[in-house]
């Protein structure tokens, strides 16, 4: 199998910039067309694509048709990323096993959180709170093992090993963060644990993927021809 083209990866990183762009302004738009005032530290980000709010007022349609579309291209853009890193990765040079197999469960998992971030935006809560929940179950299962794997590869087009270990630093803040927060939780001081760590966790994310796409943007830049 062939790798990735340096073409095909810059097609796909204007495509992740794409997202990237989309999804923050569609989030935005949706909490300004939510039914009520959005209350950020004290709502989970879902409460934006119900379509009728738990006290039976129906939401705007601007509200959840922002929000759930934003997610649904999350999920694509997410699948297709750690379909294609996955890709590059077990194609590299003198590759083994260990590392095509590697390369595969990084695949597997990607996908996995894609698919399972696209599934929270085709079922609001309200529609189906167990699907919802386990779309969500299916989404922190996936991207929990796929980035991990991506922070621990080698060196690629996607991103140094320098780059990767300085995401693993972010990630080890954020645990920290968030178990500080626990704490907090566990003294009644922090009463919004809850949808504090989301947004966190969608946020770290978030900078995962976009980062990432603006490296690969530059690493895959036409090289001027020799004279």
């Amino acid at each position: 199998m062939k790798a990735p083209s340096d073409k095909l990866l810059r097609r796909f990183a204007w495509l992740l910039l794409g997202v990237g762009a989309y999804v923050p302004m569609a989030f935005l738009l949706s909490m300004v067309a939510y039914a009520k005032p959005y209350v950020w530290y004290d709502q989970y980000l879902s409460a934006l694509g119900l379509i009728r709010l738990p006290d039976g007022q129906p939401n705007t349609i601007a509200s959840w048709l922002f929000f759930n579309s934003a997610l649904m291209v999350a999920g694509l853009g997410t699948a297709i990323y750690f379909l294609l890193r996955g890709w590059d990765f077990a194609t590299r040079p003198a590759v083994t096993w260990f590392q095509r197999v590697r390369a595969c469960l990084l695949v597997a998992f990607g996908l996995m959180g894609g698919v399972g971030l696209a599934m929270i935006g085709l079922i609001p809560y309200d529609c189906n709170p167990d699907w919802h929940n386990y779309s969500t179950f299916i989404a922190l299962g996936g991207l929990g093992h796929a980035v991990p794997l991506c922070i621990t590869s080698p060196t690629s087009r996607f991103a140094s090993r320098a780059v990767n270990f300085s995401w693993g630093a972010v990630a080890l803040i954020i645990i920290l963060v968030l178990s500080g927060m626990r704490d907090l939780v566990a003294k009644k001081q922090l009463l919004c644990y809850g949808p504090c760590q989301q947004k966190l966790l969608v946020l770290g994310f978030y900078l995962f993927i976009v980062l990432h796409a603006v490296l690969l943007f530059r690493h895959t830049a036409p090289r001027p021809c020799p004279r």
